[in-house]
């Protein structure tokens, strides 16, 4: 479990149930009102964007993902020799 204090760009992060990725986060602490955490996340399944507000304690759930390193290949006929 993350505090929203710990999200960082990129992060793969559960919310509302569903796998979404981190694009932007600004920690924001207006007048006298409480702290807290805006994000711009992207949902993996549907590809829609949206802009949530996390107050600066709350918890959430770090999704596992999958890297991977692309390799590029060139046709042997392309090939200088």
């Amino acid at each position: 479990m993350l505090a929203a204090n710990d999200l960082r760009r990129g992060m793969a992060i559960k919310y509302n149930g569903n796998p979404a990725i981190v694009l932007e986060v600004h920690h924001r602490t207006p007048g006298n009102l409480r702290a807290f955490v805006q994000a711009m996340i992207r949902y993996i399944n549907t590809g829609k964007s949206a802009d949530v507000r996390f107050g600066s304690t709350d918890k959430r759930t770090a999704t596992d993902t999958i890297s991977w390193t692309p390799r590029h290949t060139t046709p042997s006929r392309y090939k200088k020799t």
